[in-house]
């Protein structure tokens, strides 16, 4: 019973680094995804500013 308990713990210890890991790269591609967004709009803006001059 006390090896099961043992083996369980292991268990969830491990699950929760592994959602602790894809916690954090689900961060840096929403990250990642922000500056592409934010380079996008700032092209586009700029192409705005290049066709009113």
């Amino acid at each position: 019973m006390e090896v099961q308990i043992k083996e369980l713990q292991e268990q969830l210890r491990k699950k929760d680094e592994a959602l602790a890991l894809m916690e954090k790269e689900i961060k840096a591609l929403f990250k990642q995804s922000e500056y592409w967004r934010l380079r996008a709009l700032k092209n586009a803006e700029e192409s705005l500013i290049d066709v009113r001059v």
